[in-house]
């Protein structure tokens, strides 16, 4: 979408050896804004705190770019400092997204600008778009992964386990077992049980179709 005149085309691309979306925008005047949104797109970040992009300006001096979210219930903001310029080497952009009050990361759209300053063609290049978190303390394990039983008919029932231990005792964001592809939630096999540097155990119990399946845990 155009707004006060102009036009804009997204592509995909492969720049630096890697596979990017490019954005451009020949606008009518300095005042023309360029909107793209995937159409009823919502994605979940929950269990992030930023939102990262890694974009690059591959020399337009005048290009700049605006990342606005919202939840779809009213919680939103511009998180970029307005209309952002973008260096002319791949850099990680983050935006905090726990700045945003109210803001339900489950549901949440993703809204980009482009705006030529000059009001002159301009290009701009995006890498990724993901959730991200900062590292800190000593990271998580997870032991005694397994199934029970390990053959069975169609009427079985499988059940998955883990257990999950961390020297900060920071409770996990989700435990899961990932069935042939598809995710499922574990629940704690103790609810009351807020330790954690001792290990805590998760289980998720199925039926399964007849056949050889697989799994892993995260």
């Amino acid at each position: 979408w155009n707004q006060d005149g102009g036009t804009a085309t997204y592509a995909k691309t492969t720049v630096d050896g890697r596979t990017v979306g490019k954005f451009t925008q020949t606008p009518a005047s300095q005042w023309s804004r360029a909107k793209f949104q995937p159409w009823h797109t919502r994605f979940d970040l929950s269990g992030y705190r930023f939102l990262t992009l890694t974009m690059k300006n591959p020399g337009f001096a005048d290009s700049r770019i605006r990342v606005d979210i919202n939840d779809g219930l009213g919680a939103g903001a511009i998180v970029s400092n307005g209309n952002m310029a973008v260096a002319d080497t791949w850099t990680d952009y983050t935006f905090d997204l726990d700045a945003i009050p109210n803001l339900n990361k489950k549901n949440l759209q993703l809204t980009l600008w482009l705006v030529q300053a000059g009001g002159q063609y301009g290009e701009m290049l995006i890498d990724e778009i993901k959730g991200t978190n900062v590292q800190s303390g000593t990271a998580p394990a997870l032991t005694n992964t397994g199934i029970s039983p390990t053959v069975g008919h169609a009427e079985t029932d499988f059940t998955f386990t883990a257990t999950y231990t961390d020297a900060n005792n920071q409770k996990p964001f989700v435990v899961e077992v990932v069935v042939d592809g598809v995710i499922h939630e574990m629940s704690p096999l103790n609810t009351a049980d807020e330790t954690y540097t001792d290990g805590k155990t998760y289980s998720y119990t199925t039926k399964l179709p007849l056949g050889t399946h697989s799994y892993y845990f995260t």
